[in-house]
């Protein structure tokens, strides 16, 4: 039986929760011709638990390291569950339901045969979303960051940092403006944090893709960095000058780009923790060498890092 896809379900949502939890609630629905030959259309329960074992991320890359089950709880529609170890993110994901399709529904006492099945979401676990989403006021700033907002693709962008608050900023996956509508923090602009001399600390949510250009630039007083697993790129000169910064923290394997001299002018002393899978990697390395972080620095893998 060919398995179902479940399409884009997961566009919003962190699939980072405990094991076990709800991740989408969806609808089974059978098309079937009734005995006047008018189309219909039945709910179908699915009356087993069933692992789903292939799930897509939105480039076609097969998500790994991750089960996910289906599991009719008896109610009116069944639940895909995450089962996973919170290695991964659930975000655009095309999951594969290898279930077994019957070829006949039964409505009033009598048999129809199937003519085609369709899969429609009823809901999605909303716990992680708000659990790590910024409220924005109407000035589109939230714990003196403001944020650029886009509209048509719900994402937003860091675009700057008024340098109050503690000196520890977190910047987070999601933000919501003053009406409620939610977006995905994608990037931090140029010159962000530019000169924040009251920075000490930054973690950086794990839907930020981009980390401009001279973010980070001259923030003496910043120490530690953690980046998020999402991010691919990270700009020229972007912690340049950084002074007490000793302690950097790379969760993402999707690195691929470290813009010029972007960890130049660090203490010569230091350590940056990369994924396990990358501390030996020479290819991976190599992009902080070649963005002048200083040679003397340790690399050493996340797993070896104390804990906070």
């Amino acid at each position: 039986t060919s398995p179902l896809k479940i399409k884009d379900t997961a566009k919003f949502f962190k699939a980072k929760a405990n094991g076990g939890s709800s991740l989408i609630g969806f609808k089974l629905t059978a098309k079937y011709a009734d005995t006047s030959g008018a189309s219909k259309r039945e709910e179908l329960l699915l009356n087993t638990t069933q692992e789903c074992i292939t799930a897509y991320d939105e480039n076609g890359g097969v998500q790994e390291g991750n089960t996910y089950q289906i599991i009719n709880k008896d109610d009116v529609y069944s639940k895909l569950y995450w089962g996973a170890d919170g290695g991964e993110d659930a975000n655009k994901l095309i999951f594969e339901i290898p279930i077994e399709l019957p070829e006949k529904v039964k409505v009033e006492n009598q048999d129809h045969s199937i003519k085609a099945f369709k899969v429609s979401v009823v809901n999605m676990n909303s716990e992680y979303i708000e659990e790590h989403a910024e409220k924005l006021d109407r000035n589109r700033k939230s714990k003196g960051i403001e944020y650029t907002l886009n509209s048509e693709s719900k994402t937003a962008e860091v675009k700057k940092y008024d340098n109050s608050g503690d000196g520890n900023v977190i910047i987070p996956d999601y933000v919501k403006d003053a009406n409620g509508d939610r977006y995905a923090v994608t990037s931090i602009g140029a010159y962000a944090f530019y000169g924040c001399s009251d920075l000490t600390s930054v973690k950086i949510g794990n839907d930020v893709k981009t980390i401009g250009d001279v973010v980070f630039c001259g923030c003496s007083s910043l120490a530690s960095v953690t980046i998020g697993n999402g991010v691919t790129d990270i700009g020229g000169k972007a912690f340049w000058g950084c002074s007490s910064l000793t302690s950097v923290t790379i969760k993402s394997d999707k690195l691929s780009s470290v813009g010029n001299a972007a960890f130049s002018g660090l203490p010569a002393n230091g350590t940056i923790y990369v994924p396990d899978s990358e501390v030996e990697n020479d290819s991976y390395k190599n992009l902080f060498t070649n963005a002048s972080l200083p040679s003397s620095w340790d690399f050493k893998a996340l797993s070896e890092k104390p804990a906070e």
